[in-house]
């Protein structure tokens, strides 16, 4: 019983850490882009040919 025990806690724990990772991937990206939004609206701006896509 003590070994089932034992790999269910390393798993719960493997998943935690899997599941925080995944959410600081999918924060920092997040971030990450809403920051490089402006970069790349000033950029679209500054294109001539920007506005012949509408």
């Amino acid at each position: 019983m003590h070994a089932v025990a034992r790999v269910w806690n390393q798993a719960e724990e493997m998943l935690v850490a899997f599941l925080l990772a995944g959410m600081t991937l999918v924060t920092f990206s997040y971030v990450v882009f809403n920051n490089l939004y402006g970069v790349f609206y000033a950029l679209g701006d500054a294109l001539p040919f920007a506005g012949d896509a509408l």
